[in-house]
């Protein structure tokens, strides 16, 4: 008798445990279904475009006296449009040097590409969507897996400061070496596309990632990678001989040729999705122009102008395509003078240098929307 009563409390304490179970179950269910991006919301599979993010990143042991602050928003989009990804009028694409993850919110260069503008009487939304790591193999890719995704995005230009990442320094192609998780957006192995899968998907999944990121940042205190800064050089006039252009652009003509169609196709995606392309070519800290003169570092091996070379041959190539598909070309890295602070690395810049870039593109991008504005 005893232990038959004993039976049915323990049946009868099972059921409610699993009914509270149930319960509970069922409401993460609604939740995942009201928050998630099951049924609503843009479809990204497993794609890893950094979105919902809103980190600040520790700057002052290489850059600052203040924290970068970082966000991107549920379509991975950096800067202000309000609500209607519609209402983007410019929409920068590039990798790290685009994304720029050490420069604080309203400091990018495509803060102060917009900025300027309005200042000039142009006023225009612009938008980032740079990413660590694309080549123009990974903006192609964008149009196919990323930007059909943002519901009503048709900026009247896409501009793509690119280069950098297209140039390995023995002068191959990033994406001929292993570039998929940056190109194409997805992680190689299954475990981390299948997590990138509940990022994009689970609301409860990014809480958690959110909440377990902040625990670890606060204990380790390190948000991002610090780079080292640049140091400020001794720069000597110098010049190379016209005999190692020829040389080293025979040497990398396929991936040069490679890179020039890449280009041009880029401008034909763009122009397909309704807009222009503004094509810009990148510089580097390892040189510096000032006019037609070039200078470049002392060192104990001699005088070093980094892949000055291997850089301008690929902005050339750039260029060419951008002028035979009749594309506004700006040729960043020939016209615009850097100095001494202006980059933290080979190729990021700090402040100062993104400041630069922004208002060199706004001055050579203002007289197409001026006469945009008399035409209308």
């Amino acid at each position: 008798m005893l232990r038959g009563r004993m039976h049915r409390k323990v049946r009868a304490g099972s059921k409610v445990v699993l009914v509270n179970i149930g319960v509970m179950l069922g409401l993460l269910v609604v939740v995942e279904l009201i928050f998630g991006n099951w049924v609503h919301g843009p479809e990204f599979g497993m794609m890893n475009i950094p979105r919902n993010m809103n980190k600040v990143i520790d700057t002052k042991k290489y850059l600052l006296l203040k924290d970068a602050v970082y966000t991107r928003d549920k379509y991975g989009l950096r800067g202000d449009y309000g609500d209607d990804p519609a209402d983007i009028e410019i929409l920068a694409i590039g990798g790290s040097t685009t994304d720029e993850g050490f420069i604080t919110d309203g400091e990018t260069w495509v803060d102060i590409l917009g900025r300027r503008l309005a200042e000039a009487g142009y006023p225009r939304v612009t938008v980032n969507a740079g990413v660590l790591g694309h080549t123009t193999v990974g903006h192609l890719y964008s149009f196919d897996a990323w930007f059909p995704e943002i519901p009503g995005l048709k900026p009247d230009y896409f501009v793509a400061l690119i280069g950098a990442n297209d140039m390995e320094p023995d002068g191959k192609a990033n994406f001929l070496l292993g570039r998929a998780k940056y190109d194409l957006m997805e992680y190689p192995g299954w475990d981390r596309k299948v997590r990138q899968y509940l990022l994009n998907h689970s609301v409860l999944y990014r809480l958690y990632k959110a909440l377990t990121g902040a625990i670890k940042a606060y204990r380790t205190k390190v948000y991002y990678h610090t780079p080292r800064k640049v140091a400020d050089a001794d720069w000597i006039e110098t010049t190379v001989p016209k005999a190692r252009f020829d040389e080293l652009e025979l040497e990398m003509q396929p991936f040069l040729e490679a890179y020039h169609e890449r280009v041009g196709r880029l401008i034909g995606r763009i122009r397909d999705w309704g807009s222009k392309a503004v094509i810009v070519t990148q510089s580097r800290a390892g040189w510096r122009r000032r006019g037609n003169r070039l200078f470049g570092r002392r060192s104990d091996e001699g005088i070093g102008v980094g892949y000055y070379v291997q850089q301008t041959l690929f902005n050339a190539w750039a260029m060419k395509a951008c002028r035979e598909k009749k594309a506004i070309c700006l040729d960043l890295s020939a016209e615009l003078e850097f100095r001494d602070g202006d980059f933290f690395d080979d190729v990021h810049t700090t402040p100062q240098g993104s400041a630069k870039i922004g208002t060199y593109v706004a001055e050579k991008l203002a007289p197409y929307l001026k006469s945009e504005t008399k035409s209308r």
